[in-house]
């Protein structure tokens, strides 16, 4: 249980960005405030609810029907994700990909180079994953 919620959290690092950026494709601009403040309520308020659900769930349920939701819930995301349609052009999509990769290792290569930066990353990286660890985790374990 511990490595699939590890693995989840790290998936979540890049899967919650990747919303974030697909909602001015997918939204109107005069709509892009009110979906932004929606996305922002939901996020908030999954994040402070899905623990104290999960804890009622486990508890009155057990641990085969908590993950039995906790799949049902991820293929009705899948489907509903795969049925959101983004039109971009192939050779944008191609060229952002490649820049994307070149500026990587450009950031890469300049935080190497900075051990003070490094060591900022490094913290705040074990910061926040502890905070989320133990908010999102945690509470599963007790």
């Amino acid at each position: 249980m511990l490595i699939v919620s590890f693995l989840i959290q790290s998936v979540g690092c890049f899967l919650n960005p990747t919303f974030r950026t697909i909602l001015p494709i997918i939204t109107k601009e005069e709509k892009r405030t009110e979906v932004n403040s929606i996305y922002d309520t939901l996020t908030r308020g999954v994040t402070v609810l899905s623990p104290f659900l999960s804890v009622w769930l486990l508890n009155h349920y057990g641990v085969i029907h908590f993950f039995t939701i906790d799949m049902i819930t991820y293929a009705i995301s899948a489907y509903c994700i795969s049925r959101v349609d983004i039109k971009e052009r192939k050779e944008i999509v191609n060229k952002s990909i490649k820049k994307f990769l070149v500026q990587s290792q450009n950031f890469a290569l300049w935080v190497r180079a900075h051990s003070t930066i490094k060591k900022l990353f490094y913290f705040t990286f074990i910061t926040v994953f502890f905070n989320t660890w133990s908010w999102e985790v945690g509470l599963y374990l007790h």
